[in-house]
């Protein structure tokens, strides 16, 4: 935690500056802390990491977004407004303030200004702010979610710009029906005839389908990793959670696919160890940005079986097996305390791994807000037996 001119905010290890979405994450941990330890010291700190968003998010001009830090091979650049980098600030600060009873001193329509830059219309939101072409920009399915997550989060009536009420059924209805027939979401929503080619595809040579991913790249129906389709999940069925609100039955069919996709990617050993099999993805033959072979799907993995059950997807007792597993399996494999980050980034082939670029993502805060939510229901738990 940085002082000065800087005080409350988190130094990012890659970058060697603040990353504020993790400032955010941050003050979630030591919130958590504060609740299970009673002491001080972890309220303070938590309180001053948001009193630093607070100050970044009203000393800026929020209409555009918060930038998203990346490294490239020219240096350290930043995607301009971005929906992981603005609504995952908003996310952990709102969440942290919720655990210590306070108010997050912030305007909302100072995001739902952001989110509606990001808007291609139809229920569909691109990563980025956009400029006035809409046409040249892709549908980007899990910003979609973070978008439809963040909408529902501040469903009241607004008389700025884009309205919740108008676009959350149609982001919701978008968001299904960008997936796949066994359930998988793509990078980017795949055209009719993508659908249509992945039904059929089995029935061509191998070579085909290789020619068809070398032209359309990021943009075709087979591309994608399992990050990104569990963070569409999380944040769908987080949306879908706030105030109660039931699933229809076609929404649970469509999210039962989604589950059964990410549920065959999964491997049991050692009787009480599971881990995720990344073996399916893409494997970048040049340098590049990726979520490839990442290990954060574990964290947002836990999380989002806390939600399952309360949706009739799973059992209680299934969400409590997968989460003992996965945990194991972190703590046997991923941990190393003795490095930076202390969690292992990336879990897969070397040649992989190799070609992803190093980011800022890589660092422990998003894992830990993550995991923050199980500890604290556990704790919880623990004490109604007790």
């Amino acid at each position: 935690m940085l002082d000065g001119e800087k005080r409350g905010l988190i130094n990012n290890f890659l970058l060697d500056q603040p990353y504020y979405r993790e400032t955010s994450a941050a003050a979630k941990i030591f919130a958590t802390q504060y609740i299970l330890t009673g002491e001080r010291i972890f309220h303070e700190r938590a309180s001053m990491a948001l009193r630093a968003i607070e100050n970044i998010v009203n000393n800026s001009t929020l209409r555009n977004g918060i930038d998203e830090p990346f490294i490239s091979p020219r240096g350290l650049r930043s995607r301009k407004g971005s929906i992981p980098a603005t609504i995952i600030l908003f996310e952990y600060a709102e969440e942290a303030a919720g655990l210590l009873h306070v108010q997050m001193n912030w305007d909302t329509d100072l995001f739902l200004s952001f989110i509606e830059r990001c808007y291609l219309g139809g229920g569909r939101f691109y990563h980025d702010v956009i400029s006035n072409c809409h046409s040249k920009y892709p549908h980007i399915i899990n910003t979609s979610a973070m978008a439809y997550y963040f909408l529902q989060a501040i469903n009241r009536d607004h008389d700025y710009g884009l309205i919740p009420q108008r676009v959350i059924p149609k982001t919701r209805e978008r968001i299904l029906s960008s997936a796949r027939s066994d359930g998988f979401f793509p990078y980017i929503e795949p055209q009719v005839w993508q659908r249509a080619f992945f039904r059929i595809h089995r029935f061509f040579p191998l070579l085909f389908t290789k020619v068809f991913n070398r032209i359309l790249g990021d943009h075709a129906i087979f591309f994608g990793d399992t990050l990104h389709h569990i963070v569409t999940i999380y944040y769908f069925m987080k949306a879908s959670s706030i105030g109660d609100k039931a699933l229809s039955n076609s929404q649970k069919r469509a999210l039962q696919k989604s589950w059964h996709f990410i549920k065959n990617h999964l491997t049991e050993y050692k009787d009480t160890f599971i881990k995720i099999d990344f073996s399916w993805e893409p494997v970048p033959t040049c340098y590049r940005h990726a979520n490839f072979v990442d290990t954060s799907a574990y964290f947002y993995l836990i999380d989002l079986l806390r939600y399952l059950p309360l949706h009739g997807l799973i059992s209680r007792i299934e969400a409590d097996y997968y989460v003992e597993g996965l945990s194991n399996h972190i703590r046997d494999r991923l941990l190393r305390p003795e490095h930076i980050p202390c969690i292992q980034a990336y879990e897969g082939r070397q040649e992989i791994i190799e070609n992803i670029m190093p980011r800022p993502s890589e660092s422990v805060f998003i894992k830990g807000a993550l995991f923050s939510n199980t500890i604290l229901e556990r704790q919880a738990s623990e004490g109604r037996e007790n």
